[in-house]
């Protein structure tokens, strides 16, 4: 139903429609606008910018900084390149040729020997007020690392400069759905008529834990320096920035996250073996399967495919009153069994050829590290889908309660659990001074990052309940 304008405002604020959320409304859809114009004006530029930079400095100067770019490609292959689109961005709005780079103080800064900064100059009367506009503000702008904090659907990210400590909401609405909290990217903004946007971005986005490696390298830098020399010392920085986030894009995907334990003790390793058996032996097998008291056969069973549980009886240092340690699936010429740690498998594996010694024969068995991270910088938690693991859901409504009521203790449990990477303290102990407590903040990103990034996760835990309990601020 279409809402009046001198209509009460359905927020339930008291006030009439048109002096409250239409207000908002309008605003909302006059920035998106103003972003979609801004990204076909693009479009429209770009094609005359690298046309002008073919003119004024010529193909093979373009390809000198390419290599100068991307070090490790000196055959000049950019176009089959992910990092083309940044590329052709900080070439146009960035990059100063080595004569006049050297000519350059730092006082000089946004440089005006750039490309954009060349075609401003020599077509000024010819460009509207819109392309004016834009190509300032992509000048205007350093490049720099910026974490997410906030992400709003549908509509942009709330991003923060981790080395001039800036915030700016970001409207894009790809970013809002291809980004996570607390992911990082490199990359510059532009700001036109009130609307900030991303200009320059790298093609990866980087994990939290990346964070301590960037302030390590580079936050020492502006401690001391006014805003003005923090942006130019950044503009003089821009290649050192990008040469550092694609060795962190080479070789930061490997994850130092806090230790994720099962009720064994054992580290969750997502595990599948496959048995082979002659199919005139499967009703045997099923026979002998149904005898023992751990396993639980499930309610439904179809002809090509029967599905038992292995539950056991918690111990006493467990609030639980069974544990479910794995899943049997006994298809019509092989058993597939999947457990969450390597240790389990072996156990189940023990248990089949006790039943069934003169009936099945192992074939294989594949397992999938928790936390395991992809180059494209998402995590593979797609266990499920890649090697069709235990599903949660496939418990009976008893069992999944149990297990979210085990996991959500396993994640509280850590901060009373002894970390190297906090000196072999706790969490509780170490936030307890200033810069324990700033690791043990980082951590918790880290750790609710690699959750965000994960792909239909099954279960999703409220790290500002594990904030809470070590005294720290919501996030």
């Amino acid at each position: 139903m279409k809402i009046g304008r001198n209509d009460p405002c359905p927020c339930g604020s008291g006030k009439k429609y048109k002096k409250c959320c239409l207000i908002k409304e309008e605003k909302r859809q006059a920035e998106s606008l103003t972003r979609h114009i801004l990204m076909r004006r693009s479009d429209e530029l770009i094609p005359k910018l690298l046309k002008y930079a073919d003119h004024l400095h010529g193909k093979d100067t373009i390809i000198d900084a390419w290599v100068e770019f991307r070090v490790d490609d000196e055959g000049g292959n950019f176009q089959e390149s992910p990092y083309n689109i940044m590329f052709f961005r900080w070439l146009f709005f960035l990059w100063t040729p080595d004569e006049e780079l050297i000519r350059l103080d730092i006082s000089d800064y946004p440089s005006p020997h750039t490309i954009g900064a060349r075609f401003l100059q020599d077509n000024r009367s010819a460009l509207d007020s819109l392309s004016l506009k834009y190509i300032q503000a992509a000048l205007a702008d350093p490049l720099s690392f910026w974490q997410i904090e906030d992400i709003e659907a549908h509509k942009g990210v709330l991003a923060r400069d981790l080395l001039l400590g800036r915030v700016r909401f970001i409207e894009d609405v790809s970013a809002s759905e291809c980004l996570h909290k607390w992911d990082i990217i490199l990359g510059n903004t532009m700001e036109v008529d009130g609307v900030c946007t991303l200009n320059i971005s790298g093609p990866y986005s980087l994990p939290a834990k990346a964070r301590d490696t960037i302030l390590d390298e580079f936050g020492s830098d502006f401690h001391e320096l006014e805003e003005d020399e923090a942006l130019a010392e950044l503009f003089d920085m821009d290649l050192d920035l990008i040469w550092f986030y694609q060795d962190l894009v080479d070789h930061l995907f490997t994850s130092a996250l806090p230790e994720v334990r099962n009720t064994d003790g054992e580290e969750l390793v997502f595990t599948k073996s496959v048995y082979e058996f002659d199919p005139s032996h499967r009703p045997d097998i099923l026979k002998r399967l149904s005898r023992i008291t751990e396993f639980e056969p499930a309610t439904e069973k179809t002809r090509d495919k029967a599905l038992f549980t292995w539950v056991v009886q918690a111990g006493p240092d467990t609030p639980l009153d069974n544990i479910t340690k794995g899943r049997i699936e006994v298809r019509r010429k092989y058993i597939e069994t999947e457990c969450n740690s390597a240790g389990r498998d072996n156990q189940l594996r023990r248990k089949l050829k006790e039943a069934l010694p003169d009936l099945i024969t192992h074939r294989k068995t594949s397992s999938e590290p928790l936390g395991k991270v992809e180059l494209e910088g998402k995590t593979r938690s797609g266990w499920r889908e890649d090697s069709e693991a235990l599903d949660i859901h496939d418990l009976s409504e008893e069992g999944q309660a149990q297990l979210r009521e085990h996991l959500e203790k396993m994640y509280m449990n850590w901060a009373d659990t002894k970390v190297p990477l906090l000196g072999n303290r706790t969490p509780k102990e170490a936030v307890k001074e200033p810069e324990g407590k700033r690791q043990v903040i980082s951590l918790v990103k880290d750790w609710e990052n690699l959750q965000a990034r994960a792909k239909n996760p099954q279960f999703i835990f409220d790290f500002n309940k594990l904030r809470k309990e070590l005294g720290l601020s919501r996030e």
